[in-house]
């Protein structure tokens, strides 16, 4: 034994250190190479429950404050060095909210934003407060600040993003107006409301789109994980269109010049929270690892996105281009292949060219006739927003009556000087189409795929021998049309379904060239089942007539009569109260989308009743609630007054500004907050925002010759009293808006 111990020499000992070393740095290695998705769920979990202690998050409030902090000392601990960004400088609003900034430097040097609210809109419960945005976002932070990520991510947290003015969203808007890319670069916007649900990948809004290669990227990186998704490709032609009522925070983005997407989620959950979690931190992964050294690509605007079962197909704007001339080289050799039927249509296209006119002027106008009917049931109801509540059915009612019209009317037409001749209204339909293609693709040639599908249905049914294949081109040719239907109702985008619905002209010109190829198309299947004669009725189109009466008489039945709600639906009463303290005026408004029911409202001591009634109904309660102490002073010096009001109200204000009034031009030397002059320099507004503290100094210097009145104009999301509205079966949103004078103090 102790030969042994004097042959270990001091030597070995320090070598079987090293080799111990050796061995657990390889085993911690192999630990730490991992895939630390399997980690993070559990880590993202618990940071969540740390986000929520934070509710509310509404903007400037102490919950958003308390999250600020927390993320502030979190990545501090990473060593990630945040940097902190107030709205001090803003040009056109100020919050007392902030930015919080890290980087961590990846592999490629390209630049991925990742962009997170930090608050929530104002009455958003706590399962639907956006922590998992944060608590997603933050695991992802340590994780990459413990290895290297593909490419560059900037963690981006905004603060004063969403809220109920047209300031928001201001984190956003603070972003771009410093932003100016010094490598390629890429924003991933995260606004997941619930934990566990599906998402929804937006890629738009606003007339603009993100380019093909992102949506392409992140329809990949989706499609490699679990996570239930969606991403309509007709959502894209909404967007492009300018006439979405979904749109994000990404648009602004996009129309910086920015290439972004975002990720949303909201309703029932589909996945367990940790296995969500994973799911996510997966997809960020593979995004981010599939778009390095890609981004800056060609801007494509022009995709098609198709969404099929299992998968997702983005065909660009070349390949599209390509089929384009493919159908219509296919086409031109068919006719010169058969020439003697390509003169027979052409001859008769020429002959007849003056009914498509005439056609197409009955469809718009039995479309407008419908659409006047559908505004007068609406106002008879005194509902003008009825429509929002069910879409589908008023769209299907002037759809089916506008045909019954046409259809109806077409027979007896029939007996005019129109064509006779079948040939024509099918080629008539093909000419209508490739009329429509060649427009749209003027547009944007990501629109003209809905008639080139219609346009290569309508040949195939020219050429037809069978009769029996006919009508099945006629059912197939609308079938993208459905498709962006079903996609339109079913989310329902309010602002393309509004234009549809109630545009007079817009509106319904659209909806007539759509429908105009697919009347001619009946209207020849009608000469080949039954040849016209006189005083004989088109089969088709009769049949036609009978079903669209019958529906159109159905659905106009059901939106007379129908009332969203008596189920579950509560009607939304809005109630704002208005006082001007100059005009010694209180006045306290309640308006709805329909009509009031007979309600009584208690207001402090007061009782007042309202009989059922219109949509909206004033009230003029008795005295004059003094919300605010306001004191100013003033400090001359030089050619200068150096204004101070010190204001202190009963409750933080949801929102505040300080105008300035003067009887002609001035200048505002300065201000400690944020200002804007009027466009004829005699009034400014000095913007204070929301939750500002109490009691609030605000500072600011102007001429000395010119009288200059301050004014407080202050909003509150409740009203001067306590207040009761005696219906329960109501959604209530009180509002509170106040302008009081402030007199110079002597």
């Amino acid at each position: 034994m102790l030969d042994c111990l004097e042959r270990f020499t001091y030597r070995d000992l320090v070598m079987r250190k090293f080799l111990f070393l050796a061995v657990l740095s390889l085993t911690g290695s192999v630990l730490f190479l991992q895939p630390l998705s399997a980690v993070n769920p559990q880590r993202a979990e618990e940071l969540l429950g740390e986000f929520r202690a934070f509710y509310p998050r509404a903007e400037a409030s102490d919950g958003e404050t308390r999250a600020v902090a927390f993320l502030d000392e979190r990545l501090s601990e990473l060593g990630l060095q945040p940097i902190k960004q107030g709205f001090e400088d803003f040009e056109d609003g100020h919050s007392f909210s902030s930015i919080v900034r890290a980087r961590i430097e990846g592999a490629v040097d390209e630049d991925l934003l990742l962009l997170v609210p930090i608050d929530h809109q104002r009455r958003r419960e706590r399962r639907q407060d956006g922590s998992a945005s944060l608590a997603l976002a933050l695991a992802l932070a340590e994780r990459y600040s413990q290895e290297t990520p593909p490419l560059n991510i900037e963690f981006v947290f905004l603060g004063a993003e969403q809220g109920p003015f047209a300031r928001h969203p201001m984190g956003t808007r603070h972003i771009l107006r410093d932003f100016f890319p010094q490598r390629p670069s890429y924003a991933l916007y995260l606004d997941l409301q619930t934990v566990g649900g599906s998402l929804e990948i937006e890629h738009g809004g606003d007339g603009v789109v993100a380019p093909s290669w992102l949506v392409q990227a992140a329809l990949q990186s989706a499609h490699s994980t679990e996570l239930p998704f969606s991403l309509p490709g007709t959502l894209g032609h909404i967007h492009r269109a300018g006439v979405g009522t979904s749109n994000t925070p990404i648009s602004l983005y996009l129309a910086a010049e920015l290439p972004a997407i975002g990720l949303f989620s909201g309703g029932a959950p589909v996945l367990e929270a940790d296995e969500w979690f994973g799911e996510l931190i997966a997809l960020v992964d593979r995004l981010a690892e599939g778009t390095a050294e890609r981004v800056g690509l060609q801007w494509d605007r022009h995709y098609v996105v198709f969404a099929i079962p299992g998968r997702h197909i983005v065909v660009p704007e070349t390949v599209h281009v390509i089929v384009v001339w493919v159908i219509a080289a296919a086409m031109l050799l068919y006719g010169m292949t058969y020439r003697v039927r390509l003169t027979r249509y052409l001859r008769s296209v020429r002959r007849n060219l003056w009914n498509l006119p005439v056609l197409f002027l009955l469809v718009f106008g039995f479309l407008a006739l419908a659409t006047v009917l559908l505004e007068q049931i609406l106002r008879l109801r005194g509902f003008p927003d009825l429509w929002q509540f069910y879409p589908l059915p008023f769209f299907v009612m002037k759809l089916t009556l506008a045909i019954f019209l046409f259809s109806t009317v077409f027979q007896l037409a029939f007996r005019l000087p129109l064509s006779k001749h079948g040939s024509f209204y099918s080629a008539a339909a093909i000419v209508v189409l490739m009329v429509l293609v060649v427009v749209t693709a003027g547009i944007s040639i990501s629109f003209s795929y809905y008639f080139l599908w219609a346009l290569l249905c309508a040949f195939l049914f020219s050429i037809t021998r069978k009769k029996a294949l006919m009508p099945l081109w006629v059912a197939i040719a609308p079938l993208w049309f459905l498709v962006a239907a079903v996609v339109v109702f079913s989310r329902p985008e309010l602002g393309a379904i509004r234009a549809l619905l109630l545009s007079p002209i817009r509106g319904n010109a659209i909806l007539a060239l759509v429908i105009l190829p697919f009347l001619l198309m009946l209207v020849r299947i009608d000469f080949l089942l039954s040849p016209p004669s006189p005083g004989k009725a088109l089969f088709s189109l009769k049949l036609l007539a009978g079903v669209t009466g019958v529906v159109s008489a159905a659905f106009i039945a059901f939106v007379v009569v129908i009332n969203p709600f008596e189920n579950d639906e509560r009607q939304v009463v809005e109630i704002h109260e208005h006082i001007s303290v100059a005009a010694e005026e209180r006045r306290v408004s309640l308006h709805s989308p329909a009509p009031l029911p007979a309600l009584q409202l208690t207001l402090g001591d007061e009782v007042h009743r309202i009989d059922a009634a219109g949509r909206r109904h004033t009230l003029r309660p008795a005295g004059l609630p003094q919300l605010v102490q306001a004191e100013l002073m003033q400090q001359a010096f030089l050619d200068r007054i150096q204004h101070r009001l010190i204001v202190e109200p009963d409750e933080r204000f949801d929102d505040l500004t300080i105008r300035l009034q003067a009887p002609e031009s001035f200048l505002l030397f300065d201000s400690n907050f944020p200002f804007r002059m009027g466009p004829e320099g005699r009034s400014a507004e000095i913007f204070v925002g929301a939750a500002p503290p109490i009691p609030l100094e605000v500072e600011y210097t102007v001429p000395s010759d010119i009288p200059i009145a301050a004014t407080i104009e202050a909003e509150w999301f409740r009203l001067s009293e306590p207040f009761w509205l005696s219906n329960g079966h109501l959604t209530v949103r009180p509002r509170l808006s106040l302008r009081q004078p402030v007199p110079v103090a002597e």
